[in-house]
């Protein structure tokens, strides 16, 4: 717990400082838009974690949605590598970036993709199909849902590397059914027996929250189906669908402040 609360409290401290410096320096918004995106998942889990204040938590992940759809308009071909990172969105339940992620459609500047968009290529089983997939649950898009699982299973599920996405494909098959039962099933295979190998990479996360597993469960509320967990990496004070009144949006500010610097 020790080490937990330490890599949290680092990961927080580092946040703040990094928000104060985008604050007062000169910068170019699209530059800093990932930057913004690692500080307010970093301290929407502190406040989930450490502060048990649900309402602050779910405001961060709120801005962290922001950041991840302005840095769609980077030249990055976002979706193609942070496949999840439309979970935080969920986790915000604000309706609204929901649905602004579902609007998500940007063109590819360059390479053996170029003038397609990130919906092309989730329409050809590209890895986009995975972030497109999980946006179509959080809106309860079920015939976009239907139609997706069928082109993951023609073409990115069968290929060998995308075999760690078995259970997130089970999960979404689950979901589509309404199968209260293999929705747990897929979700605590990776809970258990294949966190460590999931969640590796995740920094602080790592020890604090078993991801997707928490987004995913969270989709299956919204979806009006309520799984809960027995698991320390499970924070199930943020499943249930509960908005905040209002929600702050910060992220506007460092855009406006980097067009000011850069007129």
């Amino acid at each position: 717990m020790i080490n937990l609360h330490g890599d949290i409290h680092q990961a927080y401290e580092s946040s703040r400082t990094t928000l104060n410096s985008l604050r007062t320096n000169n910068y170019k918004f699209e530059n800093i838009a990932y930057e913004l995106y690692l500080a307010y998942e970093a301290r929407a889990w502190y406040q989930t974690v450490i502060s048990k204040n649900m309402s602050q938590a779910k405001n961060d992940f709120y801005n962290c949605s922001i950041a991840a759809i302005k840095e769609t308009n980077s030249g990055k071909d976002v979706f193609e590598y942070r496949t999840l990172s439309a979970l935080n969105a969920a986790l915000s339940d604000n309706h609204k970036i929901l649905k602004e992620y579902e609007k998500v459609e940007y063109q590819l500047r360059g390479g053996p993709n170029k003038g397609k968009t990130n919906k092309d290529l989730a329409g050809l089983g590209k890895s986009h199909v995975l972030i497109d997939t999980i946006i179509k649950t959080m809106n309860k898009d079920y015939s976009g849902l239907s139609k997706n699982i069928i082109i993951m299973e023609s073409t990115f599920m069968t290929l060998k590397r995308n075999s760690v996405f078995e259970n997130d494909f089970k999960f979404f098959k689950g979901l589509l059914a309404k199968d209260k039962d293999l929705i747990f099933e897929s979700l605590n295979t990776m809970l258990t027996k294949e966190h460590k190998k999931r969640n590796r990479h995740c920094f602080y996360m790592k020890d604090i929250v078993s991801h997707p597993v928490i987004g995913y469960a969270k989709i299956s509320w919204i979806n009006d189906i309520e799984i809960e967990f027995d698991n320390k990496l499970i924070h199930n004070a943020l499943l249930p669908i509960n908005p905040n009144n209002s929600y702050l949006n910060e992220i506007c500010k460092f855009e406006e402040n980097g067009d000011e610097k850069n007129d």
